[in-house]
């Protein structure tokens, strides 16, 4: 009987031991200060201010283009002659005029090339590049006039911000249409981009990886890392963009928060972090 006695306290010493020397492997990030946005994603594609296709007013065989792509034109300067070819009738070339200032982007025709008034002969746009998009219902009531956007183009980003917004959806599409000025941006136009406008921003946020948050109870908290040991911090989330969020609670500005791994955690568990804090 002595002897069953010492093996289970033994076991249970033993135990005990193993219970104390656990600890829990996790990643961790620090607490940082300084921009967080939220953001609506879409695709959009360069236009401008003015745009517009020409058409020749009679039918005719294209003779020659006087502008090439990417010249400026001004509103009724000529940008191509049309032979109207009527048998017995002696005709001047048809002239055929651009209806606005801008520049020739696109010439449709071939010298030779039988013209009537449904195909266009040139596209002319105007100086402004602006990014016309169409936004989901539910993220187009989220979006104001004069937010930063910002359009992405060959991984190149450039800023802009949102100049004009529909008030009304598409039945067809379900999308409503938003239109950003891109002022500092040598876009193509007809050019398919992507498109983020931010909703919602705050300059001056304390803001951690969403990974760090752990929901239970229905309140929402964080584990703070001090001295080898997890602690329970309640938060209050924000802003969330890009992989990260804003948060209000017992938190400084290079504090250690636990990402991996702070799901299996509570108050007081012995940590080791591994791999780099970033």
């Amino acid at each position: 009987m002595k002897k069953f006695i010492a093996i289970l306290i033994f076991f249970s010493v033993l135990g005990a031991q193993e219970n104390i020397e656990k600890k829990f492997l996790v990643n961790a990030s620090t607490v940082k200060k300084g921009y967080i946005a939220e953001y609506v994603y879409s695709y959009g594609r360069i236009t401008s201010d003015k745009e517009a296709l020409v058409y020749p007013t009679m039918p005719g065989k294209l003779i020659k283009y006087l502008v090439k792509e990417g010249e400026r034109v001004k509103k009724d300067q000529v940008i191509a002659l049309l032979d109207r070819d009527i048998p017995g009738v002696k005709t001047e070339p048809l002239k055929v005029k651009s209806p606005i200032d801008g520049i020739v982007t696109v010439e449709y025709g071939k010298i030779g090339q039988m013209m009537v008034q449904s195909m266009p002969v040139a596209m002319v746009v105007g100086d402004k590049r602006w990014v016309e998009s169409g936004i989901a219902a539910e993220d187009i009531r989220k979006i104001k006039v004069g937010q930063r956007a910002f359009v992405k183009e060959d991984k190149i980003r450039y800023q802009g911000r949102v100049v004009r917004k529909s008030f009304g959806i598409d039945p067809m599409t379900g999308t409503g249409k938003v239109y950003i000025e891109v002022p500092k941006a040598n876009l193509l136009p007809g050019a398919t981009v992507g498109v983020e406008v931010a909703v919602r921003e705050n300059k001056n946020a304390l803001y951690i990886p969403v990974n760090a948050l752990v929901e239970r109870e229905g309140k929402v908290f964080v584990f703070k890392y001090r001295d080898g040991k997890a602690h329970m911090v309640e938060v209050k989330t924000g802003i969330e963009g890009k992989g990260f969020v804003e948060v209000e609670g017992d938190l400084m500005p290079g504090d250690t928060v636990i990402t991996l791994g702070a799901e299996g955690l509570y108050e007081g568990a012995d940590v080791e972090i591994k791999g780099e804090v970033k």
